[in-house]
């Protein structure tokens, strides 16, 4: 039986996706890496309670790399938060052996959570059954505390409340559920709510927040202050003074979902720009650096905030 006490005062927080630097001539910088873990960390002052690569990055790195940032991220997180990483994918086939590997392999560097999302697309015909026993064995077989990313729009399928409500009574070390539909997680959190923690999805943190989410994921490099205002007046249940910080920032926090450029390149040109950190450039598939119309709009944004001069 899970310890819900425990496991919040573990977990509840903020969950943050790092991206991942790359050098001039396009291999993993790790240096630059751990400088920006170290900042991430000291910044949040405590509020950070779940540390992982970008999902989209980890994917376009090959295997000794993806070892390489998981190392980097253990080396300058590690007792400090819970470090984290997707083994779904994670760059390589999304079936059940190759998901129980990366966990294995993470859990061996020294990660402490691992992160599943369902099989992509081509899953589609899954039934709730090959589901249920997709997660259940891989979660079973790595032996640590797992997130479920639900976000059933990007991989064309998911799970139900119901199967959420199944595999929590099942499975011991399924934890937290991470869905970007507010509508599905609230309908979760009236299900499973002594079972589970749930974290809401960016940047929508307020409302996730206010139906009883224990947290939510961020990657708002560029303007860490406002996201530490926003969550804790919601932690302090002061949901008129973190709605009114929302929409006080509202510009800047929604600058990677304007649907301009993918988020790695929004966030990697504002970083660069404000030259807090040299993270690079993207990898293929994605461009960088934006087209010029958007790096307009970027920096005239970031000017507007008094986060570039």
């Amino acid at each position: 039986m899970r310890d819900l006490g425990s496991l919040k005062k573990r977990f509840a927080g903020i969950g943050t996706a790092t991206i991942i630097p790359f050098t001039k001539d396009d291999k993993v910088n790790t240096e630059e890496y751990g400088r920006f873990i170290d900042w991430i960390i000291e910044g949040a002052k405590g509020r950070v309670s779940i540390i992982n690569p970008f999902n989209v990055e980890l994917n376009y790195l090959s295997d000794a790399e993806r070892r390489q940032v998981l190392k980097t991220l253990v080396k300058h997180a590690g007792g400090k938060t819970n470090t984290c990483t997707i083994i779904t994918g994670a760059g390589r086939s999304m079936s059940t052996a190759n998901s129980i590997e990366n966990g294995l392999e993470a859990k061996d560097i020294g990660i402490d959570v691992v992160k599943l999302t369902p099989p992509t697309v081509w899953g589609i015909d899954l039934t709730p059954d090959h589901l249920y026993h997709y997660f259940e064995e891989i979660i079973n077989a790595v032996g640590l505390p797992a997130i479920i990313y639900n976000n059933i729009r990007r991989m064309g399928t998911g799970l139900t409340p119901e199967l959420v409500v199944k595999l929590a009574d099942n499975v011991e070390n399924f934890v937290i559920l991470e869905d970007p539909d507010i509508y599905r997680t609230r309908e979760c959190i009236a299900r499973a709510k002594d079972k589970l923690l749930f974290f809401g999805y960016p940047p929508d943190w307020v409302p996730f927040m206010a139906i009883g989410c224990d947290g939510f994921y961020s990657h708002y490099f560029w303007a860490p202050e406002q996201m530490f205002e926003i969550y804790d007046a919601c932690v302090a249940n002061d949901f008129h003074k973190a709605t009114a910080a929302f929409y006080k920032y509202y510009d800047s926090l929604k600058l990677v979902r304007l649907g301009l450029d993918p988020e790695p390149t929004v966030i990697k040109f504002c970083l660069n720009t404000m030259k807090r950190f040299d993270l690079g450039e993207t990898r293929g598939p994605y461009i960088y650096p934006p087209e010029p119309q958007n790096q307009k709009l970027y920096i005239g944004t970031l000017k507007r905030y008094g986060l570039l001069k």
